[in-house]
Order: C-alpha cells, then sequence, then structure tokens
C-alpha cells in the first residue's frame, strides 16, 4: 500500500501529512520526497505499515498544501 501525495513545495506541508497520518494511527515505514517539474511543486511517496482508511485519504485531500493524493492499492 502505497501514497502518492501532491503538494505544495514550502516548509511545513510533511508534517501537515505526518499530523494527519499520525492523529489517525497510521505508522510510516517509508516515505520519500522530491521536487517535481512543476515550478512550486513537490511529491511525497509514503509507504504505510498498514492500508490507509477512505477518511483519512480524504484528510490528507483537505489539509493545507496537499494537491492531490493516490492510493496505490497492493
Amino acid at each position: 500500500h502505497m501514497l502518492v501525495v501532491r503538494n505544495d513545495d514550502r516548509p511545513g506541508v510533511i508534517g501537515v501529512v505526518g499530523t494527519v497520518l499520525g492523529d489517525a494511527g497510521i505508522n510510516i515505514a517509508d516515505m520519500d520526497v522530491g521536487k517535481s517539474a512543476q515550478t512550486g511543486s513537490a511529491l511525497m511517496l509514503i509507504a504505510p505499515t498498514t492500508p490507509v482508511p477512505d477518511a483519512v485519504v480524504a484528510a490528507l485531500r483537505r489539509a493545507p498544501g496537499v494537491t492531490s493524493v493516490h492510493v496505490l492499492r497492493g
């Protein structure tokens, strides 16, 4: 299970995403971040240790600085 999060490239957004997941009791096994080709945009690839419930995905989509969230289910 993985999350692909596109977000604003600015300080604090990684913390917002981590807080949403942490508040839901979702542990992160691995996370990679990087800038995207679009100026001002970045990308996170998150591997949680458990599937992320739809309600938590919806909360991520509403989080400040997050522009999209895609769920990859294995």
